[in-house]
């Protein structure tokens, strides 16, 4: 996806600051597509920093709080709790997810940060510096891209679920969600506390 192309998708939706009736939503949209957009100008793809931190930590946990708490007696999402407004921020939550995935998804090499940049939890033991991420993805970029499709598809379920407004749809792919995103963490951001101890 070129800069264009990429800019072109992210100023045509919004990004979720957080999930609600829409007189509660406070309207943080422009300065967060701003910066996307920022960001896709001046390089050709967002580094993975970047793009986790910007959107896809903030929209995981817009969807995660509406599937937690639209939820009926038997934990399933129940439609008749979901108003017009959260449906339609579900929508552009999953669309901008999509977006960000399939990025990263057609890069023809992810940065993982910019020089400089500690990435989250860096500091703790038994985690990993972006250096050590960096290498982990270049050594297997086939399987980055696999689970980067994984997130698109994911997200592209929830944009279909709420478009039709099928809370059973939704419900499945938030909570399948979960663990495509612990699938990608474990191979890439810290493979070596999986390692058998010696």
């Amino acid at each position: 996806m070129n800069n264009q192309r990429l800019c072109g998708v992210v100023l045509a939706v919004l990004i979720l600051g957080g999930c609600g009736k829409a007189s509660d939503a406070p309207n943080t949209a422009a300065p967060a597509v701003a910066a996307i957009a920022a960001i896709a100008a001046a390089q050709p793809v967002p580094t993975l920093f970047e793009t986790m931190e910007r959107v896809v930590v903030p929209t995981s946990k817009a969807l995660w709080d509406v599937s937690n708490s639209k939820q009926d007696d038997n934990g399933n999402v129940d439609a008749s709790k979901i108003t017009d407004a959260e449906w339609k921020h579900i929508e552009v939550a999953a669309t901008q997810m999509k977006v960000a995935a399939d990025t990263l998804a057609e890069a023809a090499h992810v940065v993982v940060a910019p020089p400089g940049v500690s990435i989250q939890d860096q500091a703790s033991s038994g985690s990993s510096s972006a250096q050590q991420v960096q290498a982990f993805i270049d050594a297997d970029p086939a399987g980055f891209v696999e689970r980067a499709k994984a997130l698109a598809a994911s997200a592209g379920a929830m944009r279909q679920a709420a478009s039709t407004r099928n809370a059973g749809q939704f419900g499945d792919a938030a909570s399948a969600l979960d663990g495509v995103c612990e699938e990608c963490h474990i191979k890439f951001w810290y493979p070596q506390q999986m390692a058998p101890k010696k």
